[in-house]
């Protein structure tokens, strides 16, 4: 994908979140793998994804009020829709094809009831996209509603962030190689942060990255270390790395650095 955009629609206490992107999208079996649990099938260079073991889509489950969800896809010669209910339920999900075929791209609808503004949901979705997802290669488009009875107008927020150091008072980048694996490492001043990412999307910042091979825990303030590898194995959940022990040979490399 090159860009994705996000946006709402709601209606007394029910919204609808709109994610669409312009991916290659899904095939038949693409969709049907999507729609099952514990099967992912991305068709990008291997090392180049986020997670391996199908179950992202729980999240969708996770939502508070979730009653109703539906995808479009298109790979630009067959287009595909899958539909259902509240995902916690044994509703089935339909999947059935649209003559009409559209460009590429993916467009996800997910609606939840729910006592919070438009705006306030949009506002929660812009902070975890702005933690997890701004070093993206591409563009995130969030389209905030505005107030049609005060005559107020919505507004765009983009979320992306540059990867390189240089955005860092006095940062500076290194690449480390390991294992036959390369690390990118950003350091600089700013407030102090241990963040792991995993092809730009954060995994856990619940490290000590600068002394986890010792045994005592050294803190710097101020101190800013951001570390991106395809190396990373993320576990069956999120917020920790699956093997732990690669960190602390990183962490003697970034001392010496």
């Amino acid at each position: 994908a090159t860009k994705c955009q996000i946006w709402i629609e709601s209606k007394e206490g029910v919204v609808k979140v709109y994610v669409s992107d312009d991916g290659h999208g899904m095939d038949k079996q693409g969709i049907i793998d999507f729609c099952t649990l514990f099967r992912s099938r991305k068709q990008i260079e291997q090392g180049k994804t986020v997670g391996q073991f199908g179950i992202g889509k729980l999240s969708v489950a996770a939502i508070p009020g979730q009653k109703e969800f539906k995808v479009k896809t298109s790979n630009g010669k067959e287009c595909w829709i899958a539909e259902a209910g509240n995902l916690l339920t044994d509703e089935p999900i339909k999947i059935y094809s649209v003559s009409d075929v559209p460009s590429q791209g993916t467009i996800f609808e997910i609606t939840f009831e729910t006592e919070e503004t438009p705006a306030a949901v949009m506002l929660k979705l812009s902070k975890i996209l702005r933690k997890y997802a701004a070093y993206l290669p591409f563009a995130i488009e969030l389209h905030f509603p505005g107030d049609d009875k005060a005559g107020i107008p919505g507004t765009t927020r983009r979320v992306d962030r540059d990867w390189s150091a240089e955005n860092e008072n006095y940062g500076k980048s290194y690449n480390i190689k390991l294992f036959g694996h390369n690390f990118e490492v950003n350091m600089g001043l700013g407030k102090a942060t241990n963040e792991i990412y995993q092809n730009k999307v954060l995994v856990s910042d619940n490290y000590n990255l600068l002394s986890h091979d010792l045994s005592k825990n050294i803190q710097l303030p101020h101190l800013i270390i951001r570390i991106n590898s395809s190396a990373f194995e993320l576990p069956f959940g999120r917020h920790c790395l699956r093997d732990e022990n690669i960190l602390d040979p990183l962490s003697q490399k970034i001392r010496d650095h």
